[in-house]
């Protein structure tokens, strides 16, 4: 096993997370990604919102972690992003893979 980054964030609609992952993968700061859209529910300036918006799974490798923070933070439109990140174990062909494409 492997170890990769995986980062979550949110975006309000499906043209803005394409745009932002595009750009990561393109710039080799990740290798893919995953969107979907979903409902979202929180409290912002004191009054409680509820809209659809689109999540995105970030996957890249340890090493490229803080250049992809930073380009999200960069491109994102909201005031206050979503950025969360974990580290995760994959297989060691995927992992494999994805060293081959942030390499080449």
């Amino acid at each position: 096993m492997g170890t990769m980054s995986i980062i979550y964030t949110t975006f309000p609609n499906q043209e803005k997370a394409d745009h932002i992952l595009n750009n990561l993968i393109e710039h080799k700061l990740a290798a893919c990604g995953n969107v979907w859209s979903s409902s979202s529910k929180y409290m912002w300036n004191g009054a409680f919102m509820q809209e659809g918006e689109y999540c995105a799974f970030i996957k890249t490798l340890p090493d490229f972690l803080d250049k992809c923070i930073a380009e999200i933070k960069a491109m994102h439109p909201y005031d206050v992003p979503c950025i969360l990140h974990w580290q995760a174990n994959g297989n060691e062909a995927y992992i494999a893979w994805m060293e081959t494409v942030l390499s080449t």
